[in-house]
């Protein structure tokens, strides 16, 4: 048994380094995409009419400005998009498990009876709590 959970788990930490490079690598890209647009907007803005799309400093430093406004929302939406898949992902999970049928159905003795005297009848069972440090009870301070 501890095997299959060995290997489980092992799978588990190589898909998290997957997940963890890939957020990586995504993060680079939009922290570097506003310097890459610029450079190939300034790039094809030369190339395409060599001699009528002269890089002025005026034509330069308004792109850049208006490349450096546009940073925040491109990463909004990156941030946003990763956000709405992550939300169709954990609620496509939460439907298949809640749509799911009972395990097993003698689990629970349901008596729809009134006259018990407890709602909760728990037999061959123990219950413990932590202490916190000073001895008492780590919801209420009481001593034990």
């Amino acid at each position: 048994m501890m095997k299959i959970i060995e290997s489980i788990r092992a799978r588990e930490v190589q898909l998290l380094k997957k997940a963890s490079l890939l957020r990586t690598s995504i993060d680079a890209l939009n922290i570097s995409s506003p310097f890459l647009v610029s450079i190939a907007a300034f790039g094809l803005y030369t190339l395409s009419d060599p001699v009528n799309h002269l890089l002025t400093p005026q034509v330069a430093f308004v792109s850049v400005t208006l490349f450096s406004m546009l940073r925040m929302p491109m990463i909004m939406i990156a941030e946003l998009v990763a956000m709405g898949v992550q939300a169709a992902v954990a609620g496509r999970r939460l439907g298949t498990f809640l749509l799911e049928e009972e395990i097993d159905e003698t689990a629970v003795e349901r008596d729809m009876e009134p006259d018990y005297e407890r709602s909760i009848d728990v037999e061959f069972a123990s219950f413990d709590w932590p202490k916190d440090e000073n001895g008492g009870w780590w919801w209420c301070g009481a001593r034990g």
